[in-house]
């Protein structure tokens, strides 16, 4: 009787499973390190109802750089340079400050949660808006959203969870009385 674990055609095919596991590994890998970019996160078409003539100054927390390997994340700056701009394009308020504002705007990434071998990526990000003057909050809501994407380009699926995101969150601070 033969011993199928000594053929050559065994070893072939294990040692192709083998290589074929890497290969997809390192494929998956290469599309889950893709970080978010801030110009495929920023708004152009959202529903403002009030456009305030107010400037804001922002705070970002929670971002964190995207290492190789692993799966993707936003860099505060990435997210801060899509606020800024959605700000802009969407003009809820009149300008963004660096220095003194009239109102102050917290945006802060409280959870990413994504999964190796499922497209979606659901976000939690927690919003404040303070008049500078009076030192009142004026406004907080933690917003939850989720983006879906090709298996292998979670970076897309983050991309539109936070874009959504930014989305709802001036769309509500365009209802406010302020």
């Amino acid at each position: 009787m033969v011993d199928l674990r000594q053929t050559g055609a065994i070893k072939g095919i294990y040692s192709l499973i083998v290589i074929s596991s890497l290969v997809f590994c390192v494929l998956l890998n290469a599309g889950c390190t893709t970080p978010a970019l801030s110009r495929d996160m920023t708004v152009n078409n959202a529903v403002i109802k009030k456009k305030f003539p107010y400037s804001v100054s922002l705070y970002v927390q929670g971002g964190r750089q995207s290492e190789v390997g692993e799966l993707p994340q936003i860099s505060d700056e990435e997210f801060k340079k899509a606020l800024v701009s959605s700000i802009t394009n969407t003009k809820v308020f009149a300008r963004i400050s660096e220095g003194p504002s009239d109102y102050y705007l917290e945006v802060i990434i409280i959870n990413i949660s994504q999964w190796l071998y499922q497209s979606g990526v659901h976000v939690e990000i927690g919003w404040r808006l303070t008049n500078k003057m009076s030192d009142e909050i004026v406004w907080q809501k933690s917003i939850k959203t989720s983006g879906e994407a090709a298996a292998l380009n979670k970076g897309d699926a983050l991309e539109a969870a936070i874009k959504e995101n930014i989305q709802r969150g001036l769309e509500q601070i365009s209802t406010l009385e302020l």
